[in-house]
């Protein structure tokens, strides 16, 4: 079987720099490739045109990205073309997440006229959480896949059903991704190839989260396997910084300490980063892990407000909060604190405690999200029955509405306690305090000390680090 896995282009409609591979196509074709099928991974949002590098001003440029919908003119389309006709493909893959949905669409439907005969698949979290949708939205697809489609071609065998449900794998069937499966791949840089995923799923249930689609259980890939594929990335690639991204990279203390003792013994000098609950977060684990090469930790903090935190089903207080923040000063490692705002039920004053909260645990860095709905979470289904969100897109929505607002029932809004205009004045408020509070150089030269190994191996990782942050100290006043 032919296979050609494609992630639609977004990002790149608006000229943003987009870290990292897609790594669950890139697995799917490694895991074909294993089982003698041709496979490779087309990334619609590969670096080749990149001209903006402030994340925190992406909503500003989604004209471009609709724009590019409504005139079916995507990056790299005529070039996806060419591909499949050189090819011929027996299977097209498009990967679609809520965020990319209309793009996969355009994407599928130009495929579909080009080549009519062609199978064309769906699938990705919007696919297994919203399947019945996707009908009312476009006719240009053969398939939709629900699960995990690393066994793809067990699905596609025979006569092919509308829906294909694959359940959960054992992770020690699927092979760590291959790089050299990308089209791209020479856009990559050696730190993007780091890119690291040793477990899937997450024991615990945030509202604003789906990882129901795990089934709040954990699955993990074998320590030693995960150390021997750092040490093939390190010799094959020259990777010497490595990104974790699992949900909770700390949470079984035991693996943490083998992945630590394991790393040691095989005298790599790498660094890498990682996500953590705040709960995890201890003092030995850090200095465990900071010998091991650990330079940068992100946790999720979220808000500074009990009534949200409890909203949130986040399942931790401001004590700890406080508690954790301490114990990540003391450790000397860089750390980045995620905050929320905007959920359905925040109110001004809850705002303002993330606000204060921040002033009093003084992270390196802190990343703010505005709250977009996304469908499989509690606060999706809490939207909807308080008549905030709607149950469904429409397909002018795609091109009509941006990402961040889609399924809103109200314009402007995703708010209960506020209007639209006290809610947007309350989001350009606190995002100037965020942005204020990260031009901070103290901050930044840190973060550029805790990645001093990867500028002496790649100086051209520092060029782009300065001029990203430079994009950013410019980007608002």
């Amino acid at each position: 079987m032919k296979t050609i896995l494609i992630d639609p282009p977004f990002y790149q409609t608006m000229g943003l720099r987009n870290r990292y591979f897609p790594y669950g196509l890139l697995s799917i074709a490694t895991s074909l490739r294993a089982r003698g099928h041709w496979a490779i991974v087309f990334d619609g949002d590969a670096n080749l045109r990149a001209t903006h590098f402030d994340y925190s001003t992406m909503t500003s440029l989604y004209d471009a990205y609709l724009a590019a919908l409504r005139a079916r003119s995507l990056p790299f389309m005529d070039a996806l073309l060419r591909m499949v006709d050189q090819h011929q493909p027996d299977v097209v893959g498009i990967h679609v997440m809520t965020t990319k949905l209309a793009a996969a669409v355009v994407l599928a439907e130009e495929l579909k006229q080009r080549f009519p005969s062609l199978d064309i698949v769906f699938g990705g979290p919007h696919v297994s959480l919203k399947s019945a949708e996707m009908s009312t939205l476009t006719s240009a697809f053969d398939t939709l896949y629900i699960g995990e489609g690393e066994h793809l071609e067990n699905c596609l065998a025979g006569s092919t059903p509308p829906i294909c449900r694959q359940e959960r794998l054992a992770l020690a069937e699927i092979p760590f991704p291959e790089p050299s499966l990308l089209v791209h791949k020479k856009s990559y840089s050696a730190e993007d190839l780091g890119l690291l995923m040793t477990s899937r799923g997450c024991p615990f249930q945030c509202a604003y989260c789906a990882t129901s689609i795990w089934k709040r259980r954990v699955r993990y890939h074998d320590v030693p396997a995960v150390v021997a594929h750092m040490e093939y990335l390190y010799h094959q690639y020259h990777v010497r910084y490595f990104a974790f991204k699992d949900d909770c990279f700390l949470l079984d203390p035991g693996r943490v300490e083998q992945f630590c003792r394991i790393l040691a013994a095989r005298r790599l000098r790498i660094a890498f980063e990682c996500n953590a609950r705040i709960e995890n977060i201890t003092p030995a684990m850090l200095r465990q892990l900071k010998r091991a090469g650990l330079r940068h930790v992100k946790v999720g903090v979220e808000s500074g407000s009990p009534r949200v935190l409890a909203l949130m089903n986040k399942q931790q207080d401001i004590a700890a909060i406080e508690a954790a923040a301490r114990t990540l000063h003391a450790s000397g490692i860089f750390w980045t604190a995620y905050f929320l705002i905007g959920i359905p039920g925040e109110r001004r004053e809850d705002a303002e405690e993330t606000v204060a909260l921040l002033r009093r645990i003084k992270p390196d860095f802190a990343s703010l999200g505005v709250y977009e709905p996304f469908p499989g979470t509690e606060l999706f289904n809490r939207g909807v029955e308080k008549g905030l969100l709607k149950e469904n897109l429409e397909r002018d929505d795609l091109f009509t509405i941006p990402p961040n607002r889609y399924y809103m029932a109200h314009k402007d809004s995703f708010s209960d306690t506020m209007d639209a205009e006290a809610y947007r004045s309350l989001v350009r408020e606190v995002n100037r305090l965020f942005h204020h509070y990260n031009r901070h150089l103290g901050r930044n030269v840190k973060r550029a000390r805790s990645r001093l190994k990867l500028y002496l191996r790649s100086p051209e990782r520092l060029l782009l680090d300065a001029r990203t942050f430079w994009s950013y100290v410019k980007g608002r006043s």
